[in-house]
């Protein structure tokens, strides 16, 4: 016999049999067995995996759920505020009047992803948006319950009567 044949390893298989005979001899399958509470993280492996992704799972929370906080948006000096109906695109009702989105408008929802005209077509959202040289819309972002809180104005005129400080997204009346 060689050197390295005098061990023999052990097979999965025999690795369960020895624990079927010693849970026979000891009290059998029932609710006395010693065995009872045994779980071998390597006979049974789909505990190691719920209890390793468990685990990953609770070190990441307090690392992720800051991810799930709304940013705050930045606009533009030049956008204003209405209320948009989307009403069969390009054409849509700004403020009560008929208007149309320009080629390669960007429509941004709530969550500031793109959203696509032809989904929000019939209910009316408050929006800020910017017009082109046109006289076509933009940009158009659709507010959230936050942003409605804050001035916006609807106008140029009424933008002309007030100035703006983009870093704190703010608007205050001029001297």
């Amino acid at each position: 016999m060689k050197r390295h044949q005098k061990f023999k390893a052990l097979d999965f298989a025999e690795i369960k049999g020895f624990f079927f005979v010693a849970n026979r001899l000891l009290g059998g399958f029932g609710p006395q067995s010693p065995f009872r509470y045994f779980r071998s993280p390597w006979l049974h492996t789909m505990t190691r995996c719920v209890l390793s992704c468990l685990i990953a799972l609770a070190l990441l929370a307090p690392v992720l759920a800051p991810a799930q906080q709304l940013v705050a948006r930045q606009f533009p000096a030049n956008a204003l505020r209405g209320e948009l109906q989307v009403i069969d695109p390009p054409d849509v009702r700004l403020n009560r009047e008929a208007a149309r989105l320009a080629p390669g408008a960007r429509i941004r929802g709530l969550n500031n992803l793109l959203a696509m005209s032809g989904a929000l077509v019939g209910p009316t959202y408050q929006v800020n948006y910017t017009i082109d040289t046109l006289g076509q819309l933009r940009d158009v972002w659709l507010l959230r319950a936050d942003e409605q809180q804050h001035f916006w104005p609807g106008t140029p005129a009424e933008a002309a009567n007030y100035d703006f400080d983009p870093a704190a997204q703010t608007w205050s009346r001029k001297p």
